[in-house]
């Protein structure tokens, strides 16, 4: 085999089926860790709300969603089988699907506001308490 052009005589292997490796310098030891960083976090324990039902919001979310699709579904249908019935193009389709999104809305909207203003009735019934109990002990 002819000699490689770009290796010195110094970079020949000296056994076969070594290669030459480069002399890489080695590096830095690591800093160390900060205090801070070595200690374990503290966590307190936070106990879920005395209402809590665990999967209650997502189920809530849910049936919220699972309401929307059936009633905008349901007045279609209905419109389809008046369309059916009366023989008629597809205008009591689209009455139907457009009477179950608006019907559908309404319900959405009218069951956030209830939500929201029982969790207002809530927060300002915690309030009063955590203010009564402050005030029972600091007397």
């Amino acid at each position: 085999m002819p000699p490689d052009p770009t290796q010195s005589p110094s970079d020949e292997p000296t056994e076969p089926g070594h290669h030459f490796t480069p002399d890489i310098p080695t590096p830095p030891p690591p800093p160390p860790v900060p205090d801070l960083l070595a200690r374990p976090v503290e966590r307190r324990a936070v106990a879920p709300p005395a209402n809590s039902t665990g999967l209650g919001d997502t189920a809530r979310a849910w049936g919220i969603a699972m309401d929307f699709v059936v009633t905008v579904i349901g007045m279609a249908l209905l419109g389809y089988f008046a369309d059916r019935y009366f023989k008629a193009s597809p205008i009591w389709t689209i009455v139907g699907l457009s009477t179950g999104f608006a019907f559908a809305l309404y319900k959405i909207i009218r069951r956030t506001l209830a939500d929201e203003k029982r969790e207002a009735a809530e927060r300002a019934a915690s309030q009063d308490q955590r203010a009564t109990d402050s005030r029972s002990r600091g007397s």
